[in-house]
């Protein structure tokens, strides 16, 4: 087994027995795996390796890894970032493990992304800094900038069906993959156009430079939205 230094953000951890520690990692090499860091809760060992999984930590991991294994081995850990204004504020906190474990439920092991480990980066650094009150626009865009790297992004610049462009209000269904004129809509949720203006900017590409802040008017609905279009597509 040749050790494996891997970039990595901790995505959950659990006790094991009565002293270790199994811990789910994003890892910007091998995508996400299972970890696990034995004797790390031990009256004499190194604490530092426990401090090293609290969830949200970036750090750099040392696995020892077998393809026959579905757990491997964390030999050490270092921190890398910390997060630690995230961790000293209760909304940050809520909304960054709300995206660790989303991102947890909706990826298979060793799936490497290396647009998704981008987003999860700027997503943390944007929740570190934004203002209390843009916390969940940044949530949002993960959630959409994750359903775009897993190849689920809704159909939003123009009706799905007949392609038509000139229209002011529509509908979102993700039977049809997004966008739906009102010619063509039979149902689904009822879009006006500020609704489809923020569904562009969130899944424009390339994405705008700077931070965008969804109007807090429409936070709810476009929260609902992108829900709706994942569990359809993905189950989740």
């Amino acid at each position: 087994m040749e050790p494996a230094s891997l970039d990595s953000i901790v995505l959950k951890r659990v006790k094991f027995g009565d002293t270790s520690i199994i811990a789910t990692l994003f890892t910007r090499e091998q995508g996400k795996i299972s970890v696990i860091a034995k004797g790390a809760r031990a009256f004499k060992s190194n604490r530092g390796l426990a401090a090293a999984l609290e969830p949200l930590n970036r750090i750099e991991a040392v696995v020892l890894s077998k393809s026959t294994r579905d757990i491997q081995i964390l030999s050490s850990a270092e921190i890398i970032e910390d997060f630690y204004s995230i961790k000293q504020d209760y909304d940050r906190m809520e909304a960054a493990t709300r995206i660790a474990l989303h991102l947890d439920r909706n990826l298979f092991e060793k799936d490497i992304s290396a647009s998704i480990w981008a987003d999860l980066l700027s997503a943390l650094e944007n929740i570190s800094t934004c203002e209390v009150e843009s916390i969940r626009s940044v949530e949002l865009k993960f959630r959409a900038d994750l359903l775009a790297s897993s190849g689920f992004a809704p159909f939003i610049q123009a009706c799905s069906i007949c392609g038509k462009t000139d229209f002011q209000a529509g509908f979102f269904s993700a039977s049809h993959g997004g966008l739906l004129c009102p010619e063509c809509a039979s149902g689904g949720i009822a879009l006006d156009q500020r609704d489809i203006e923020v569904l562009n900017r969130l899944f424009q590409k390339p994405p705008p430079v700077g931070f965008y802040a969804i109007p807090n008017d429409k936070i709810n609905k476009i929260e609902a939205i992108l829900k709706h279009h994942a569990e359809f597509h993905t189950g989740k």
